[in-house]
């Protein structure tokens, strides 16, 4: 607890190969796990990911919390505005 109050003895941590070696597992960790969690949700909800993925990628949990901000949100922005709520063909449709 000392290390969280004191970013000297936070930083001497890393002096350490084996705490540096733990600290690039768990980040390594967090960001596949998350990041795979992220892109799935995405997919399956249509939500936009890219800026939730990078903020992840480079600074963990917020990357979480934009997210479920964005998740949240993006449904009280209505349908995409390209003028057509139409459903688009598919490409056997295109193709008769």
């Amino acid at each position: 607890t000392e290390a969280i109050a004191d970013p000297e003895k936070m930083l001497s941590l890393f002096d350490s190969a084996a705490y540096a070696a733990q600290d690039w597992v768990h980040l390594c960790t967090w960001d596949l796990l998350a990041g795979r969690w992220l892109w799935l949700d995405a997919l399956k909800t249509g939500v936009p990911v890219r800026f939730s993925l990078l903020t992840t990628f480079n600074s963990g949990p917020p990357g979480l919390l934009v997210y479920l901000l964005t998740k949240a949100v993006w449904p009280l922005l209505g349908p995409p505005q390209d003028g057509d709520d139409k459903p688009k063909p598919t490409s056997d449709e295109l193709a008769e």
